[in-house]
């Protein structure tokens, strides 16, 4: 038997950033909403999902107008050229749901040159987007929880070893990092508590023997 396949869904986790930024925006325009989007690099396997779940969350929402979508490559030059064009292109932007915090940042850089600001989101809930939101320039990001996903997998593998059974894949839920929560993310990795395995699998995965 082989250790899981341990990681996060793109896909959710893109879409849960976007809720949350179109609960945010909901009736804070007159009528629909304008929404722009700023995607990751075109080779990555991150950014088709990503842009997916962006669409998705767009298409299942009324009042929700998607104006624009631009590439930045996942990089945070690439969010200010990105969110630069959008600019030029639309008198009036509601929000923005970016790929990653990266994205978010640049895009934010070019807010605070421009004066125009949006709500923005953005995806992976690193320290500088943490920093972001602390600050009340990012509203939220989804969380890619790398250490958790690494603890998981090593307990997994080791549970292997051991002869116990396994899901043959474990998909963190999406998590929102915003002003509410973010300390928990606000600290060290070593300060940080280790995830508990029955919760992240079925039952028949948690008991003693499995």
């Amino acid at each position: 038997m082989s250790p899981p396949v341990v990681g996060a869904d793109d896909h959710e986790l893109a879409r849960g950033s976007a809720n949350y930024l179109f609960d945010h925006v909901a009736g804070a325009a007159n009528d629909n909403a304008n929404i722009v989007s700023i995607e990751g690099h075109a080779n990555a396997m991150t950014t088709a999902p990503r842009a997916d779940g962006f669409r998705a969350a767009a298409a299942a929402r009324a009042g929700i107008c998607s104006v624009g979508s631009h590439s930045g490559d996942f990089q945070f030059d690439g969010g200010k050229a990105a969110m630069a064009a959008h600019l030029q292109a639309q008198a009036r932007i509601d929000g923005v749901l970016a790929a990653n915090d990266a994205l978010a940042l640049g895009a934010i850089e070019v807010m605070r040159q421009s004066r125009r600001w949006s709500a923005i989101v953005g995806v992976n809930a690193t320290p500088e987007g943490v920093e972001a939101i602390k600050r009340g320039e990012l509203l939220a990001s989804a969380a890619f929880d790398a250490m958790k996903m690494t603890s998981l997998a090593l307990e997994a593998a080791v549970r292997v070893l051991s002869g116990k059974a396994v899901p043959p894949q474990l998909l963190l839920p999406v998590e929102i990092v915003d002003r509410a929560n973010c300390a928990l993310w606000d600290r060290p990795y070593e300060a940080r508590s280790l995830p508990d395995w029955h919760q992240y699998v079925g039952q028949s995965f948690a008991e003693d023997g499995g």
